[in-house]
């Protein structure tokens, strides 16, 4: 199964399937606007996000795949504005 890397803003690499990531709009963009760079030239994708909520955002997108209600997602109170940020940069 094909893999994309992503690297969040404070260094930290992410390996995610390439399905997973699509449901992502943003990544869906970078990805297939010119799959060549990132496959042959860029090593990771680069997000601005922190890697405690790219790490939250990328098990999100994981629950989503698995065709399991969102609703039933837990988020935290303390971690509420910091995912939506997050979610709103990556369009999901």
């Amino acid at each position: 199964m094909e893999t994309i890397k992503l690297l969040s803003s404070d260094g930290i690499e992410f390996t995610i399937k390439r399905k997973i990531a699509l449901y992502s709009k943003t990544l869906n963009l970078l990805i297939n606007t010119n799959p060549n760079y990132i496959e042959h030239v860029a090593e990771a994708i680069v997000l601005p996000i922190n890697s405690k909520y790219l790490a939250r955002i990328i098990e999100f997108l994981e629950f989503k795949a698995s065709n399991k209600n969102v609703d039933d997602f837990e988020i935290k109170d303390d971690e509420t504005v910091d995912l939506l940020d997050a979610a709103a940069y990556l369009r999901i």
